[in-house]
């Protein structure tokens, strides 16, 4: 009995482990995206920061984008210029 019990235990954390990894890859790319947004690109740009980091973190870091800051919707950038 005990052994069927810790069987059923064992798939539902490997359940909840496929859970937890889905869910924290999907709050990175939003948080990606966010970010990207915040320095004036597109999604195309917070694609390539989630498959390939270490290339578009540095064009933060080094470049020459300016933080244009969030927009209260997070989703336009419409009153925020770029300069």
């Amino acid at each position: 009995m005990i052994a069927v019990a810790c069987a059923i235990a064992a798939n539902m954390a490997n359940d909840f482990a496929w859970l937890f990894l889905l869910l924290s890859l999907a709050y990175t790319a939003i948080t990606y995206w966010k970010l990207s947004k915040a320095f004036g690109h597109d999604i195309g740009f917070a694609v390539g920061m989630f498959f390939l980091g270490i290339v578009f973190f540095p064009i933060f870091g080094f470049g020459k984008d300016q933080y244009l800051g969030v927009p209260q919707d997070a989703l336009s950038l419409k009153n925020l210029k770029k300069e």
